[in-house]
């Protein structure tokens, strides 16, 4: 018995290590990342040709636009995070955070340039002039 509970310590913090690992590699991966963009009226609608009606969906069919050889003038590169649909699902599931602009003005169209910054699991959207 004494045997299995010198080596439950050493199997937790190897199980640890590993946790930690995985977490450095998937969310590591993308933080730091910034990039700029343009948002046209081609981010504002689906591959149907239906209007987008959240803030999440635009973002995800710029960097979709972007990544398909579409992007607009003034589009930056994103480290390639957005580059894959799998990628580009982090819009759904990341928190989006709008700083100095409202979901309706980028919903509406009439804030197109935007600094988008990735951190951890937030995505924080700042409006430029």
């Amino acid at each position: 018995m004494k045997t299995k509970e010198l080596f439950r310590p050493r199997a937790l913090t190897l199980l640890a290590s590993v946790i930690a690992l995985f977490l450095a590699t998937s969310i590591g991966a993308e933080e730091g990342v910034v990039y700029a963009a343009f948002l046209s009226q081609r981010d504002h609608l689906n591959s149907n040709g239906e209007r987008l009606t959240s803030v999440a969906d635009i973002l995800r069919q710029d960097r979709a636009n972007f990544h398909k050889g579409g992007g607009d003038p003034g589009d930056e590169d994103d480290g390639g995070i957005f580059s894959t649909t799998e990628g580009r699902g982090k819009f759904e599931y990341f928190q989006i955070v709008l700083q100095n602009v409202s979901a309706g003005s980028i919903i509406r169209g009439t804030q197109r340039s935007i600094v988008v910054r990735v951190r951890g699991r937030k995505i924080f959207v700042e409006a430029v002039e």
